[in-house]
């Protein structure tokens, strides 16, 4: 059943998100052929541009926004009577809705990587190319192992945060008052009680090896803390609107 809400999640945000990313990568390669043709000036250029950064920046926060209305509407307001009356646990529905946005989180993140790219295409020249592909075939292992905890941190990270936020607008939606507001101090407080709790002993060891086991260790614990708690309020305590 799982699987079915994490399908069914995906698609509904697809209807929205895929036509934001093709739109920024439409205008990443209008905009590099402008400047490649050197047709960089006038009022359309400016235009482009100006649509072009606002596609770039705008594609994270509508990530980021739509996977958030997606959660609230979905099982905070009144549509939570519906989803909560169908045969599936609590926690079944908030992990949808958590790997839905880890899902849409990655896209976004490949969606502008490939935009990085294709810029370098049509700006760059062969050689460059040539040179950037000579050195990803020859680079050692180490370099791959490293790029690979990276990642895999990365995403940790970006899990915890995602968790995060459902806890804070899930903790937002018991009070009667102040909404969004009490939701971003529940986030600013968690993020100085995390740093805080970092031992000054191991930032000051500068030991990379140590703190990346700590930061990994950090952001699966918080993530099944912040999990917890979202589960609990409304599977015990939540009054939905």
């Amino acid at each position: 059943m799982l699987g079915k809400l994490i399908k069914y999640d995906v698609k509904a945000t697809a209807k929205t998100m895929f036509p934001i990313y093709l739109a920024m990568v439409i205008l990443t390669v209008l905009f590099s052929l402008m400047i490649k043709l050197r047709f960089d000036e006038g009022l359309l250029f400016t235009a482009v541009a100006v649509l072009f950064g606002v596609a770039v920046m705008g594609s994270a926060f509508a990530t980021l926004v739509i996977s958030v209305h997606r959660y609230i509407t979905g099982l905070l307001k009144s549509e939570g009577y519906l989803s909560f009356a169908l045969p599936v646990k609590t926690w079944q529905h908030i992990a949808s809705k958590v790997v839905n946005a880890l899902i849409w989180s990655l896209l976004q993140g490949a969606a502008f990587f490939l935009c990085f790219v294709l810029m370098g295409i049509i700006l760059g020249d062969i050689e460059a190319l040539r040179y950037a592909l000579s050195f990803i075939v020859h680079v050692d292992l180490d370099f791959w192992l490293t790029m690979i905890r990276l990642t895999l941190l990365s995403v940790l990270e970006l899990l915890s945060s995602i968790t995060l936020i459902f806890m804070a607008y899930t903790i937002d939606y018991l009070a009667p008052r102040f909404r969004t507001f009490i939701a971003v101090i529940v986030v600013v407080l968690v993020l100085v009680l995390r740093v805080y709790f970092i031992p000054a002993s191991w930032i000051n060891s500068f030991d990379l090896g140590v703190f990346q086991w700590v930061w990994y260790v950090m952001a699966v614990v918080s993530a099944l803390i912040y999990s917890a708690v979202t589960w609990f309020i409304p599977d015990r305590h939540l009054n939905l609107e």
